[in-house]
């Protein structure tokens, strides 16, 4: 009986078909890597890996069928398993190569992400207070809107919710908002923290923002002067912080001892009268444009009960600054434009 294929010629076919199925994978393995897919990577090196391992199964089986000498199958199994080797390997770094630049470069959207930068300008130093504006700058590529500012130290807060005029910063564009008087004492170490909420397009989508800068001044050093921030931070989801903001600075209210400046417009966004109104603990705070009052209400730590009433007069914009002062042991001061009704007892 005659055999159609001798042994050697068995095992050189499947070492040439294991050689073909590792090539294959390989080409798997470069051509994963043009797919737009995230995990694209990965499966490239399993290819790599793959590949390996069916050419290096052939050469093992060359090694063991073949009839040539043993030294030169030595040899020649040494340089083979070497090359498979170096190119495995340094397909693989081709291929993670490929994802630390995926990773590193900047996609169109994030390029056209807004930044901005905060300084604080002193104007003037009086023996009582000192004048102020937070300088803003648009240092990105997206124009920015809706700019709005808040401003907190150890004793005092300001909340600024709606500005009297749309603010809207271009590339490269500065404004500069005042500060709320008496909340930097010429003779007191401050910290001085300013919330920069704004609105800005990013690729096809409208997004808030919040930018937090942080400033420290100290007696010794104030004059007039432009102040780099020591604190930058940048966070995405505006409306979110503006909400935790808010909630902060009326947890405010718990100290013994402080003060709440606040910007109010008359209308809110919905176009309808904006009435506010809270109370924490023994103090309370209303704004009715309906009925053209303010009011601010607490009772004292030794049971004194303190009420402060003022009218809201007409304005141009109709915006109103409120002024809230309180000690907890004294009583407190309300302030509506510039008027002021206090109630203060040692």
């Amino acid at each position: 009986m005659t055999q159609i294929y001798s042994r050697p010629t068995v095992s050189l076919v499947r070492e040439l078909i294991s050689y073909a199925v590792a090539l294959i994978f390989y080409g798997f393995g470069f051509g994963v890597l043009q797919v737009p897919n995230p995990k694209r990577v990965i499966a490239s090196k399993i290819c790599f890996v793959l590949g390996a391992m069916f050419a290096s199964g052939a050469t093992i089986m060359w090694g063991f069928s073949s009839s040539d000498n043993l030294w030169v199958r030595i040899t020649a199994s040494f340089f083979v398993f070497g090359l498979i080797g170096v190119g495995t390997v340094e397909a693989i770094r081709f291929a993670g190569h490929t994802q630390k630049i995926e990773t590193t470069s900047a996609t169109p959207q994030q390029l056209e992400r807004p930044s901005i930068i905060a300084r604080l300008v002193i104007d003037a130093v009086s023996r009582k207070d000192v004048t102020y504006r937070i300088q803003i700058e648009n240092i990105g590529k997206v124009t920015i809107n809706n700019i709005r500012v808040s401003t907190e130290t150890q004793r005092f807060a300001q909340a600024e919710n709606m500005p009297p005029v749309s603010r809207t910063l271009p590339p490269g564009g500065r404004i500069a908002v005042l500060g709320p008087p008496s909340s930097i004492k010429p003779k007191k170490h401050a910290r001085l923290v300013a919330d920069v909420f704004y609105d800005a397009r990013v690729g096809e989508d409208d997004k808030s923002f919040l930018s937090r800068f942080s400033f420290f001044t100290a007696p010794q050093n104030l004059k007039p002067q432009t102040i780099d921030p020591d604190g930058w931070e940048e966070h995405e989801g505006g409306e979110t912080a503006i909400l935790q903001k808010q909630a902060k600075l009326l947890s405010g209210l718990t100290r013994p001892q402080g003060t709440l400046f606040m910007p109010v417009a008359e209308i809110g966004p919905h176009g309808k009268p904006n009435v506010v109104g809270f109370a924490i603990q023994s103090k309370q705070f209303t704004f009715d444009p309906r009925s053209r009052m303010a009011s601010f209400k607490m009772k004292t730590s030794s049971g004194r009960i303190v009420n402060l009433e003022l009218p809201l007069r007409e304005t141009n914009n109709g915006m109103h600054i409120i002024t809230v002062m309180w000690d907890d042991s004294k009583g407190g001061l309300l302030g509506v434009d510039g008027s002021e009704k206090e109630d203060m007892r040692e």
